[in-house]
């Protein structure tokens, strides 16, 4: 921190002005965009905490200041105690004849040394265009606020000071001028100006807003007005039971209605990249295919984002990268159809026009939705669009059938929500089954449009809410099918739950419906509509607990998509995805629970072994719905992932040490009815020790680690973490333990190369009959290929020595010949320069739909599990992982079924991702090592 011999002074007006928690620091910034710093109880800053931007970036403020917007906010906020938030700026940019600049968040880390400030400080991801107008932090510096003109961000904080990836909140604003957290951050308010109805004569709208953030998909609206005047601040009490807006020279002070129920949980994705652009092209690829071949129908999608552009081959699933200089794909252009067609926004109302004559005007709601911001015409019927599909600036995407003969009056038919942001981009596929969008969130999203075709044979229960109901024996309305994409399903309720009343506004005030039969007429009665109907369902569950939940008509996407570099994930509302090998790290969930306790964030590769399921993603276009597809499918029923009963993980260590051994312990909390099988131990990222276990609900175990370890011998300074496997999904420790450890030893000179082969070549059979009848027979050529692999690995290799043992006779190629084999080649001193190759010649079969087993010589009487084979051969007999290289080749039929994968379905295209789909198999296993051949 700049310290100059003279006590540091503003030098223009001061801007912003902000006080610790607990009074020990005040910070204040200028117009200048000095930032000065005091200890809390002192008369006169302590130094100067950021300097003017002009000594920074020149005095020509043309080189930092944007030309788009012009305001003078210089916002700072204290996070928690000892974390100081100032906006700095990053860089300028131009769009056309406009410059704009863009900021960053600057963390200021506190303490005090020697009677000293001491600060540390740390860049925050996301850019802000223009300017940062607002910053509010929570008084226990778990959760951060930030605002641009448009949009407001949230950040948070774990205990350790680090940063979870930012979101945004589902809306767009024209200015946003305050910001205002309650102390545990459950709560944000947001005083911002709206701007409404047609460009050329716009309406400017003053909000004040209630966030939860952690369910951010919907603001409670606290005060509204048609103003030019913009409402100033806001402020919510200490005690977060009021809040205070100003507006022009009236303040205002509302009660904040709380609710002591825990929210359902909200499958939020967690994809907020730095510097993600919005979705600028999209389209359905047209088939190469022949005008009237008989070819099924292939769905891609044509996603550009600048320079990110990518094709989603839907059925693979696959993506491929359009590099820079290649041509696009053609595109499906089903919307240029009908240019004499087009859409005039005439304040609430849509004016759907064709040659100067108004055909429909359908309804709109700005203040809920927004600005229109794309549209896409839908199907034909003597020459004239079917449907419309809008875009808004809130995310939203409403379907409108156009006036015809089987519906006069057109109307609304469905509203989809889906997207953080606003809609850039619609597309219909050829064949008219399917709608996608893309939005300023950087996702792709895809929307069934078959359903709502369906006529008068689908239930108008299911069109509207997603569910139809049947009569309990004892009268109730009773869920009997429920859409995974419908509002029902989205706002938690399950098949079997009973619904045993509706609560519904309607004039002159809320109607409370109860019975099967009013209930069954109300949600056939209630259709969407621009002013969101509401309903409010008691419900009993199917285990008996009562529940309410508040849902309105909205719709969520079949299928979503995202890409980030190289890394690509495809998913479903429910949480089942296809990815790249790392792509499942950009989806995720979080957990609310009771107001006031902090969400729990969980992301897509904790529950690889539950949601991934590539098959289902595969046929889910070609199916059309994620029930049938899963029946197609051999993955296993479709079900919910309970995220609430994640085990909670934790690492107990003491802080430092300098004995030869230290004691760990972890700790699992996990509820009674969850299956544990596996705990792994990590330091600094890397997989030392793991314990098999058959436990069920909470437990501690107990790790002893030696000074000699040579697997972190460099390392003194230790984070400790941990990974349970369990029958819900994988536990991950969300703060790691730190120790330093002061016996640990340097590192030994590495070791002699070795490379350790075990080849083993099964030809002796005994014409082995089968189950269904086909016979193993003998072959011959396998133990020759073992013997030449063996001598071809002995010969040609480039390590310092190899260790060599074949396995090709039917006295050595026995179940126990095989299994006392490996364990040898386990037990040798195995380090991180050595290579081990394991090599089977045989056969081998597939039971239970899944289950390689390789042969033996002693046939079906000596089967051997591939997966436990390759389990010890990556990590030994007592589970912990070795150092070095593995590599397995599996010489027989069926082996592609040791990763999920029928090799003889394989198109020549889907052979390029087999080394990927392994990788996540083995990551699936929790293997940590190797690649599979």
């Amino acid at each position: 921190m700049n310290n100059p011999g003279s006590t540091p002074q503003h030098e223009m007006v001061v801007t912003s002005i902000a006080f610790s928690p607990e009074g020990n620091w005040f910070a204040s910034a200028d117009l200048t965009g000095k930032v000065l710093l005091w200890p809390g109880a002192a008369k006169q800053p302590d130094g100067e905490l950021a300097p003017p931007y002009r000594e920074v970036y020149g005095s020509d403020e043309r080189r930092w200041k944007g030309q788009t917007r012009m305001v003078d906010a210089r916002p700072v906020c204290f996070c928690g105690e000892n974390m100081l938030v100032l906006p700095r700026f990053r860089s300028i940019g131009r769009s056309g004849q406009y410059r704009y600049a863009t900021w960053g968040l600057q963390v200021a880390k506190l303490t005090m040394s020697n009677n000293r400030p001491q600060v540390v400080l740390q860049a925050l991801p996301e850019e802000y265009f223009d300017m940062v107008t607002a910053l509010a932090g929570s008084r226990d510096g778990r959760t951060l606020a930030a605002a641009e003109p448009r949009k407001v961000v949230l950040y948070q904080f774990t205990r350790n000071g680090s940063v979870r990836a930012p979101t945004q909140l589902p809306a767009q604003y024209d200015m946003v001028r305050g910001l205002s957290l309650s102390p545990d951050g459950t709560l944000l308010a947001v005083a911002a100006t709206l701007r409404q109805g047609p460009a050329e004569a716009p309406r400017l709208v003053q909000r004040v807003e209630l966030w939860n953030t952690s369910n951010s998909s919907q603001a409670r609206l606290v005060w509204y007005e048609e103003s030019e005047q913009p409402v100033a601040a806001c402020s919510i009490s200490p005690d977060a039971q009021r809040l205070a807006y100003a507006s022009e020279s009236q303040v205002h002070v509302a009660p904040i209605e709380q609710n002591d129920q825990p929210d359902a949980p909200v499958r939020r994705v967690v994809y907020s990249m730095p510097g993600v652009s919005p979705v600028d092209t999209l389209g359905f690829v047209e088939s190469d295919a022949p005008q009237g071949a008989e070819k099924p129908v292939e769905y891609s999608l044509y996603v550009a984002r600048g320079g990110n552009r990518r094709v989603f081959q839907l059925q693979r699933p696959d993506v491929v990268a359009i590099e820079e200089g290649e041509r696009p794909p053609r595109l499906f252009a089903g919307a240029e159809r009908f240019p004499n067609w087009a859409l005039q926004v005439d304040g609430n109302r849509l004016k759907v026009t064709t040659k100067n004559l108004t055909i429909a005007t359908l309804p709109l709601n700005p203040e809920n939705y927004g600005e229109a911001t794309c549209s896409y015409w839908i199907g034909e019927q003597a020459g004239r669009p079917r449907q419309l599909a809008v875009g808004f600036s809130n995310g939203a995407i409403l379907v409108y059938a156009l006036p015809s003969p089987d519906t006069p009056g057109g109307g609304l038919l469905r509203q989809f929500v889906g997207h953080q942001d606003r809609v850039t981009r619609l597309a219909v596929s050829p064949d008219g089954r399917y709608l996608a969008s893309g939005g300023a969130d950087g996702v792709a999203a895809i929307w069934p449009l078959n359903d709502l075709t369906a006529g008068a044979a689908t239930d108008a229960a299911m069109v509207a809410w997603g569910v139809t109901v049947e009569s309990s024996p004892n009268g109730r309305a009773v869920i009997k099918n429920i859409d995974a994409r419908g509002p029902l399903f989205t706002s938690g309720v399950e098949r079997g739950d009973a619904i045993t009343a509706l609560r519904v506004e309607r004039q002159p005030g809320e109607q409370r419906v109860s019975g099967f039969e009013a209930i069954q007429r109300t949600l056939r009665e209630l259709r969407p509509a621009v002013n969101q109907p509401v309903i409010l369902a008691e419900l009993q569950t199917a285990k008996g607990a009562e529940r309410q939940v508040q849902v309105s008509p909205t719709w969520g996407p079949l299928l979503s998509l995202y890409s980030f570099a190289d890394q690509w994930i495809a998913w479903t509302p429910n949480g089942y995805y296809e990815s790249s090998l790392a792509g499942d790290g950009l989806l995720g969930w979080q957990l609310n629970h009771a107001v006031g306790d902090s969400p729990s964030f969980y992301t897509a590769d904790q529950f690889l072994n539950q949601m991934w399921r590539p098959e289902l993603i595969r046929r889910l276009l070609s199916e059309g719905s994620i029930k049938q597809a899963a029946a197609e499918s051999k993955e296993g029923p479709v079900k919910q992932v309970e995220l609430a009963k994640t085990p909670i993980v934790t690492v107990h260590a003491p802080e430092k040490s300098d004995a030869q051994t230290l004691d760990v312990t972890v700790q699992v909390q996990a509820a009674d009815d969850v299956d544990v099988s596996e705990v792994l131990l990590e330091i600094n990222g890397r997989p030392i020790q793991r314990d098999k276990v058959t436990r069920s609900g909470s437990f501690t175990l107990p790790f002893t680690l030696s000074a000699d370890d040579q697997r972190f011998s460099d390392d003194k300074d230790l984070r400790l973490t941990a990974t349970v496997r369990s029958s819900v999904g994988d536990g991950l420790t969300q703060e790691p333990q730190g120790v330093s450890w002061t016996s640990r030893r340097t590192a030994p000179p590495p070791d002699e190369a070795t490379l350790y082969v075990l080849a083993i070549g099964v030809s002796d059979y005994q014409n082995i009959e089968l189950e269904d009848g086909k016979v193993l027979a003998p072959l011959p050529k396998a133990s020759v290929d073992a013997q030449r692999m063996a001598e071809l690995l002995k010969q040609r290799h480039a390590y310092d020595a190899a260790q060599v043992t074949l396995l090709n006779t039917k006295e050595r190629t026995t179940r126990a010949a095989i299994k006392e084999s490996l364990r040898k080649l386990m037990q040798n001193p195995i380090d991180g320069n050595d290579t081990v190759v394991l090599y089977y010649a045989g056969h081998s079969i597939v039971e239970d739909d899944k289950n390689l087993v390789l042969i033996s010589s002693d046939g079906l009487a000596g089967k051997l599990n591939a997966e436990d084979i390759l389990r010890e051969f990556c990590e030994g007999a007592d589970g912990a992982t070795r150092l070095g290289r593995r590599v397995v080749i599996f010489d027989s039929c069926h082996s592609g079924a040791l990763v999920g994968i029928d090799m003889s379905k394989q198109s020549e295209s889907e052979f390029s991702r087999l080394p990927e789909r392994v990788a996540k198999r083995m990551k699936s296993q929790m293997w940590d090592t190797g690649l599979l051949l």
